[in-house]
């Protein structure tokens, strides 16, 4: 599944956060950007299926990072994925989000 293409600042900090679950470990969140100055990238993953996870609870993850590090992207799109499953998953407050950098 992939959202709609969001535009992006490449050099600010954004918030990616998601709650998902499966039984069999094996599904995916993250983002794929694209832009003039950066082409198509390949996905980015806050997640990566992992079978050790394979619990059928849900589980969170975030990542504060740029859109694509080492990269300028224009915009980018929420990818949620489980196609290396024949089992169901669910995902859950999908969040992609700009934020100020931390103070010092």
């Amino acid at each position: 599944l992939v959202s709609y293409m969001l535009p992006v600042d490449p050099t600010a900090n954004y918030l990616m956060a998601a709650a998902w679950r499966d039984s069999e470990g094996r599904a995916t969140v993250g983002r794929n950007c694209s832009g003039s100055r950066f082409g198509t990238g390949q996905p980015h993953y806050i997640t990566a299926a992992d079978p050790a996870r394979a619990t059928g609870e849900w589980i969170q993850a975030a990542e504060v990072a740029q859109p694509y590090p080492g990269g300028l992207p224009d915009q980018c799109e929420i990818l949620v994925s489980n196609i290396t499953s024949r089992q169901p998953a669910e995902w859950d407050n999908i969040l992609f989000a700009k934020i100020d950098e931390p103070a010092p």
